[in-house]
């Protein structure tokens, strides 16, 4: 069983780190200019707010209950303090000299990497005693659902003008933790036996709240700033969320 369990987490990985890798190289060999960047960063709302909504805050009430709402709200809380006192607000202009750059790609990481560790610890009893059958849609389903929240870590590293180089890194090691959530999983299943305790639900939840304050305090603001084609960034936003919708259609949330 454990050996089967370590393969099985070996080829969800090796699914993920080929996502994230196509996807990085994506960034890295296609020019995308800065000016359409805010449609990239209404997109990433899009896909955030959609697997918030139709991924993570289902799986999270079905395991845990209505308490699943304490840790949604830990995650958004958790991210605000870490914002506004440790990293510090992303300024509204280019030229403070008060503020720290990059510091929304950096929150969008840390949101995206809770939620990739989250992610393996909820994977990982599917992957214990899933059968083949069971198993397929299961990698189909990580793969679906990793893609668009690559894309949008990537597109917010840019936005912020992170160097390629270090996009690609920020990315495996947003990948890598999925793997460490797994083995974490092995870790804590012995205490969770004996005293009867849950950790997936709330560590969805918690991603989940992460992802709601990126999308409601970071992104989604920066789009009302816009002076011209705000239209058109609402409408990347809401394709954003519809991408989500019909990917929550071909996965399941049992697990």
């Amino acid at each position: 069983m454990f050996t089967g369990f370590l393969f099985n987490l070996f080829l969800a990985s090796a699914g993920i780190f080929l996502v994230t890798l196509l996807v990085s190289f994506f960034f890295i060999f296609i020019d995308i200019e800065l000016k359409p960047r805010f449609s990239l960063t209404a997109l990433a709302a899009g896909f955030m707010l959609g697997s918030a909504c139709f991924f993570l805050i289902p799986e999270a009430f079905e395991m845990y209950g209505y308490k699943s709402g304490y840790y949604l709200l830990a995650g958004f809380l958790f991210l605000f303090v870490l914002e506004r006192f440790v990293l510090i607000h992303v300024c509204d202009t280019d030229e403070c000299h008060v503020h720290r750059p990059k510091t929304l790609g950096a929150t969008a990481f840390i949101g995206l990497s809770i939620h990739s560790l989250s992610e393996g610890l909820v994977i990982s009893p599917a992957l214990t005693v899933g059968t083949i059958e069971s198993l397929i849609p299961i990698f189909a389903g990580i793969l679906i659902h990793k893609t668009p929240c690559v894309f949008s870590l990537s597109s917010l590293l840019l936005h912020d003008r992170f160097q390629k180089r270090s996009i690609v890194i920020l990315n495996v090691i947003f990948a890598f933790l999925f793997p460490v959530g797994g083995m974490l999983y092995l870790l804590l299943q012995s205490i969770m036996n004996q005293r009867n305790i849950s950790i997936e639900g709330p560590a969805m939840a918690f991603g989940a709240g992460t992802f709601f304050y990126i999308a409601f305090s970071d992104l989604i603001p920066q789009l009302h700033k816009q002076t011209s084609h705000r239209n058109h960034l609402y409408i990347w936003l809401c394709l954003g969320i519809c991408i989500t919708f019909l990917l929550s259609l071909f996965t399941t949330h049992e697990i």
